[in-house]
């Protein structure tokens, strides 16, 4: 299987985080299409991208911007799978630039570490 071309296998996607009562807390952006809601995870192509979903939310202070490596971006989603199905690139407040299957990243990720 290839990898997709744009895949967040190919990025180096920065995420928003901030923790809560000791446990961290990821930025999340609804899915909401033909009666389905699903939470994903916010990912972003930039700091800038970051940053603007930030004032859109109205929460800049409390949220903490994070590259995390290859290796951790996939222990990540390997961790989230059972909560998340999707991750979303670069979110506003009516859509995404991208969506993608948790699953089918990290099958693309491991096709491409053999």
């Amino acid at each position: 299987m290839e990898t997709p071309a744009g895949s967040p296998v190919e990025l180096d996607p920065f995420l928003l985080y901030r923790k809560e009562e000791g446990a961290v807390e990821f930025a999340l952006w609804n899915i909401q299409s033909q009666g389905l809601e699903a939470p994903s995870i916010a990912i972003f192509s930039s700091e800038e991208t970051a940053k603007e979903f930030c004032e859109l939310q109205g929460s800049n202070s409390e949220w903490s911007l994070w590259q995390p490596s290859k290796p951790q971006f996939r222990e990540l989603l390997q961790q989230a799978q059972t909560e998340v199905e999707y991750i979303v690139l670069d979110p506003d407040k009516t859509q995404a630039k991208r969506i993608f299957a948790v699953r089918e990243v990290l099958m693309a990720a491991g096709s491409a570490d053999n």
